[in-house]
């Protein structure tokens, strides 16, 4: 059995921070998606999750410095999401 659970936002600012992670979470998400694609088509291997998040804190550190908002463990969750998906560590 699954359970729902509702949480009432208390204020309209959170709900647009929320969303606003939200939507730094797809771009991150197909972000990876995308420099995995070019990755596997360039050497015909898939790169690794080490790789994929020192890429993506170089971007934290330069031209996305929005991104430094959000949790680290969740875009590192999902980096090894996209390495359980293509076989790699």
């Amino acid at each position: 059995m699954r359970k729902t659970y509702k949480y009432k936002l208390q204020s309209q600012s959170n709900a647009i921070k929320l969303g606003n992670m939200l939507d730094d979470m797809w771009h991150i998400h197909v972000h990876i998606m995308t420099l995995q694609r070019r990755y596997y088509r360039r050497y015909k291997k898939n790169i690794s999750a080490y790789r994929m998040n020192a890429h993506i804190k170089k971007l934290k550190d330069t031209t996305k410095p929005h991104w430094r908002q959000l949790p680290s463990q969740v875009i590192q969750d999902v980096v090894l999401r996209y390495g359980k998906a293509y076989g790699t560590k």
